[in-house]
Formats: structure tokens, C-alpha cells, sequence
């Protein structure tokens, strides 16, 4: 007939896929800022926090040690939950990590068998991450918050 036409569409599955998508997708990037802003406030608070000198002792004698390499070290990982239901931020201080542990728990060197020695206090702990957490909580609960609304609020903008 002469009024008769047809089209077709290729694709048109993909569009649908991605449009379905499309809601994971902003809160996918809006739980990866929310937290990647939160673990930053955390940082900042333990890079403040991290001794830069440390007095051991070594040998009968004091050993000063420079610390900064520690302080360099620090990194985050933010993980978003492949369900879309939150994530979490890992900070830490990658190949020096063992060195932290030390200061916050402290050390004692103890011999070996079968002449184990009386335990030799290395470094007293520090404390520093457990303080540095806790100190910034308000700040991550804070940073969370602006992040999210200010995430959703650009969306709801272009949409």
C-alpha cells in the first residue's frame, strides 16, 4: 500500500539495558564519592596523628628513627557493594603497614627457645589510628552527608 512504511531499529535492547542501568549507575557514583570524600577526612586526621620521629631502643643504646616514609605510605581503597546497598573505605599504609601496627599496639622483642628471653620493650603504643578515627568522626559523618546531597542534587539538575 502506499501509506505502508517500516522501520526498523537495531540496539534498541542496549538502550533499554542502559536506561535500566542508568539509577545503579548514579548510586554506584554517588556511594564512590560519598566514601572516597569520607576516607580523605580520615587521612588527614591520621597523617596528623603519625609520629615522624620515634626513640627505640637498640642494643643498650637509643635509636632515633625517621618516620615520614610512614607518613608517605598512606593510602585508601573505597569499595562499593556490588548490590548497590553501601561500601566501605580501607586506609592504610600499604608495605609499611607492620610498622603502624607497632606504634599503635606497640612492640616487644622476645627471644626465641630455648633460651627465650624476658620480653624487651621496643616502642610503648601510640595509639594514633584508633585516636585519628575516632577524632574525625564527625567530619566523616559530615563529609558522607555533603557528598551524597550534593552528588544527588547535581543529578536531579541535569535531569
Amino acid at each position: 500500500m502506499a501509506g505502508d512504511f517500516e522501520i526498523k531499529i537495531d540496539g534498541i535492547s542496549n538502550v533499554v539495558a542502559n536506561l535500566s542501568a542508568f539509577p545503579d549507575k548514579i548510586v554506584a557514583g554517588a556511594f564512590q564519592d560519598a566514601l572516597e570524600n569520607a576516607s580523605v577526612v580520615v587521612m588527614r586526621e591520621v597523617v596528623r596523628k603519625t609520629p615522624v620521629n620515634l626513640n627505640v631502643r637498640h642494643r643498650g643504646g637509643i635509636v632515633k628513627i625517621n618516620l615520614r616514609p610512614l607518613v608517605a605510605s598512606i593510602m585508601n581503597n573505597v569499595v562499593v557493594d556490588a548490590r548497590l546497598r553501601g561500601g566501605y573505605a580501607e586506609i592504610g599504609f600499604g608495605k609499611m603497614g607492620f610498622i603502624a601496627r607497632w606504634l599503635e599496639y606497640g612492640w616487644i622483642h622476645t627471644g626465641h627457645e630455648p633460651d627465650k628471653k624476658q620480653g624487651v620493650l621496643i616502642t610503648k603504643h601510640v595509639g594514633f589510628m584508633r585516636q585519628a578515627l575516632a577524632e574525625s568522626f564527625d567530619g566523616v559523618l559530615e563529609a558522607l552527608y555533603k557528598s551524597l546531597v550534593d552528588w544527588f542534587a547535581k543529578g536531579t539538575k541535569a535531569a
